[in-house]
């Protein structure tokens, strides 16, 4: 990792957390946090006073869309109706963003 050295780690609370096996998935691939640096990338101010980076945000959208579906290649079968379900990482990640305008 880039930031401090690879000295930001998870707290024991969470490291030692059972994940849903959707992030389970994500988690076995990739860093649990990530930081991207979009050099080209330039900030714009709407008409609500937040500032805003559109690059950004779409960069944002286009990875989420990409771990959807890696976690969409798991399916599994609901036990009480016997479907097969797609797994979804809705309500599951969190993005922090500095611009109101993203939320």
């Amino acid at each position: 990792m880039n930031f401090y050295g690879g000295e930001l780690l998870d707290g024991d609370s969470v490291s030692d957390r059972k994940l849903d096996p959707e992030i389970e998935v994500l988690a076995n691939k990739y860093p649990r946090v990530m930081f991207f640096d979009l050099l080209d990338s330039t900030e714009s101010q709407n008409n609500t006073s937040s500032k805003r980076n559109l690059f950004e945000a779409i960069f944002t959208q286009e990875l989420v869309k990409y771990f959807e579906k890696q976690v969409n290649q798991l399916l599994y079968e609901d036990e009480e109706t016997n479907k097969v379900v797609e797994r979804s990482l809705k309500d599951r990640i969190g993005i922090v963003t500095p611009y109101k305008a993203h939320i």
